[in-house]
């Protein structure tokens, strides 16, 4: 049965979280003692290092900036000729007390970022990377998170603050992976509206009001399975039977997306306050094909639709009331661990603030009326009711965080994600 908890775990850590992504970056090359496994991977959000040949320097921001050559580190040089490394900053020239001086990328401890260009989307992507910790002796459990420019920086402070103290917070080492664009902008609207939304049969959805292409969503999975899964297995040890995928909004709905149409791609999805309304819920549809597969694989019995390809294992669940959580579980299902063939893990997350107005608003706003149209928080929950009673097997959890908007429920979800990523919760 859902209830719903005063305050969710993750709102508790929310302050410690803006204080790490305060206080975790420095400019112009400053230290910022990284992790020892992970001391040579500082790099900074800089032009593509392939405009200027390695081991020269160029100007930038003010500052003398030096590419990434034959000078970087054995350990951490790229083995794909997929990824492309970005210039180290170089600015160590004393400067005044108590004085400003110049300005530059910010640089996020312990994590480095390369470019990689897709040929099935033609798009160039920055792919920012950081490891938790040693890698345990299966490889590094794999956490992507899409909107990578955005929610990077979050997931790696947070997943190196939550390593600090293993055993309390139920995480081992990690790689986390920010998938974003070279376009060097917060948020590529464009882009994630046509890489993060499904295709449709009728084209009906190639364009949105404003005139943004969709339907890409597809060729950005080719990408990501193809081509950057690849890519990183090479320059990492990764555990590919523990890889986990997040996304918010859109980025959600491209998670449910992939779960619903090539579910080994991953062996957990994450789907934060997922865009159902879109396309007159179209994702439904997906939904329901899923689930029929799903149901004549576990029965044995034929279906129609494409065969599905599924994960060896999956761990069971314990409910959050056996491990003190404030999390809202909608459903806990049995342990599957010997069941033929497993199925992934998903996990749910919306905002209470994603359909009646948050105080701070007007209700006649148009921001109100188009949360109270669109009823996401109905939505979700009815969506995530319909899975467990649809396909029980399946390892389900859904969370509502009191208090958070459509923006900031993102936040306390990645907190969250990052302990279902190694399948602790």
């Amino acid at each position: 049965m859902l209830t719903r908890s005063p305050l969710p775990r993750a709102g508790r850590c929310f302050p410690l979280l803006a204080t790490l992504l305060l206080t975790g970056t420095t400019a112009h090359g400053e230290t910022v003692s990284p992790s020892s496994v992970s001391s040579a991977m500082a790099q900074t959000s800089l032009p593509p290092a392939e405009s200027t040949p390695p081991g020269k320097s160029t100007q930038s921001a003010g500052h003398t900036v030096r590419t990434v050559g034959s000078s970087t580190p054995s350990a951490h040089r790229p083995a794909s000729p997929g990824l492309s490394p970005l210039p180290v900053p170089g600015n160590d020239s004393p400067h005044p007390h108590g004085t400003l001086t110049g300005s530059g990328p910010a640089i996020l401890p312990t994590s480095e970022q390369h470019w990689i260009t897709s040929s099935h989307t033609g798009r160039r992507y920055r792919i920012q990377t950081t490891i938790t910790g040693p890698a345990p002796e299966s490889g590094y459990p794999v956490f992507y998170t899409l909107d990578g420019d955005t929610l990077f920086a979050v997931a790696a402070m947070a997943a190196h603050a939550l390593t600090t103290r293993t055993g309390e917070n139920g995480v081992e080492p990690m790689l986390i992976v920010g998938v974003g664009y070279s376009d060097g902008a917060w948020l590529n609207t464009d882009a994630r509206v046509d890489d993060y939304t499904p295709p449709v049969p009728d084209g009906s959805a190639s364009h949105d009001p404003r005139g943004r292409i969709q339907g890409g969503a597809d060729r950005f999975l080719a990408f990501l399975k193809q081509e950057l899964q690849p890519a990183l297995a090479q320059r990492f040890p990764i555990d590919p039977q523990s890889q986990s995928l997040f996304g918010h909004s859109f980025g959600g709905l491209f998670t449910l997306h992939t779960l619903f149409t090539q579910p080994d791609a991953f062996q957990c999805y994450i789907a934060s306050s997922p865009s159902l309304w879109w396309h007159d819920e179209y994702v439904l549809k997906e939904r329901d094909a899923f689930v029929t597969r799903m149901r004549a694989a576990l029965t044995g019995k034929p279906a129609g639709g494409s065969p599905v390809a599924l994960p060896a294992t999956v761990p069971g669940s314990k409910s959050d009331s056996e491990k003190g959580h404030t999390t809202v579980r909608e459903s806990t299902s049995p342990d599957t661990s010997h069941a033929t063939p497993a199925l992934p893990r998903l996990r749910l997350s919306i905002g209470e603030y994603e359909q009646k107005h948050a105080p701070r608003i007007a209700p006649d706003s148009q921001r109100a009326q188009m949360l109270k149209n669109r009823a996401q928080v109905d939505r979700v929950h009815r969506f995530a009711q319909h899975m467990h009673e649809a396909l029980p097997e399946l390892d389900l959890s859904m969370t509502e965080y009191p208090g958070a908007t459509h923006g900031s429920a993102q936040m306390y979800a990645v907190l969250d994600a990052l302990r279902h990523a190694c399948g602790k919760e």
